[in-house]
């Protein structure tokens, strides 16, 4: 699997940047440095040799050595610059199978991930991959596209909170941001008329309350009483219209007819119109949070 290693593999903390090259995966890389800078820790930049790359550049002797050296590139000028450690590796293989594989071994606390607007053979994201092929992860997927919409980064965290008992686990990882860069965090939910899933919700909210006042995170609570569709999509267009630098979702826990003929929810918030960087956390009861780097 490993055809080259910049570096020794490291406990040390790391940020993953899958890199193909694409407009967005240098928009990938720009979040994975602000979130290596607030917990302290690396950044580990990827490249892996897929099928489709090695098709493109055939007979092309040289690939590996480019790649190596525009690697070491970024990686120097990454250091030089921002004072952040950034390790390079270059893997043979599908970017899934490489993903799965390392990001424990390389103590991932997070992947960032570019999606492309026009995308080529050699790109390895698409919003059906992100949503598909990474459910067994532990650690959250950030989602950025070859654009982004605002100038600040993680200043402005949008949160929606339905009933579910997932729900809630997303918010220990924005609670965790928040802290560290010292931002806000917009709780956003609806109302319900089943009394089950109202319940369901207050619960909610007074354990992320809890959370966050414990953490010490600038937070508001905004019940939007009037709206009737998803949590999710409608933190969409409120983040849009209020400055939101990313939305927290979660994926979907139990996989239903609807979702196979419709489309997972995520797929969709991913796909946002308005290219707001997404923040995907799998639900799981072992589920990676951070505690420091």
């Amino acid at each position: 699997m490993f055809i080259y290693l910049m570096t020794e593999i490291t406990p040390k903390q790391q940020v993953l940047v899958p890199f193909d090259f694409s407009p967005a995966a240098d928009k990938a890389l720009v979040y994975a440095q602000e979130l290596a800078r607030l917990f302290a820790c690396e950044i580990s930049i990827f490249h892996t040799v897929t099928k489709k790359f090695a098709k493109a550049n055939s007979g092309d002797m040289e690939s590996d050595t480019k790649v190596k050296s525009k690697l070491a590139t970024m990686a120097n000028t990454i250091r030089t610059d921002n004072n952040i450690p950034v390790n390079i590796y270059v893997f043979k293989g599908e970017i899934h199978d490489i993903i799965n594989k390392i990001y424990q071994k390389l103590n991932a606390i997070a992947i960032t991930v570019g999606l492309n607007e026009i995308r080529s053979k050699t790109d390895y994201f698409t919003s059906a991959s992100v949503v598909s092929d990474y459910r067994d992860l532990r650690i959250p997927l950030i989602i950025v596209h070859e654009e982004l919409p605002r100038k600040t980064i993680y200043e402005n965290i949008i949160l929606p909170l339905d009933f579910n008992r997932e729900s809630k686990e997303k918010a220990a990882w924005s609670g965790y941001i928040s802290t560290l860069s010292k931002s806000k965090v917009r709780i956003l939910t609806r109302s319900y008329k089943d009394a089950y899933f109202a319940a369901s919700l207050r619960n909610n909210i007074v354990l992320v309350e809890k959370l966050f006042y414990n953490l010490g995170v600038q937070f508001e609570l905004l019940k939007e009483p009037n709206i009737t569709v998803d949590i999710d999509k409608y933190a969409v267009e409120y983040a849009w219209m209020n400055q939101g630098d990313l939305i927290v979702v979660m994926a979907t826990k139990e996989v239903a007819v609807d979702d196979l003929l419709f489309g997972l929810n995520e797929k969709k918030i991913i796909e946002n119109k308005y290219k707001i960087p997404v923040m995907l956390i799998n639900p799981r009861d072992d589920l990676y949070l951070p505690c420091g780097c």
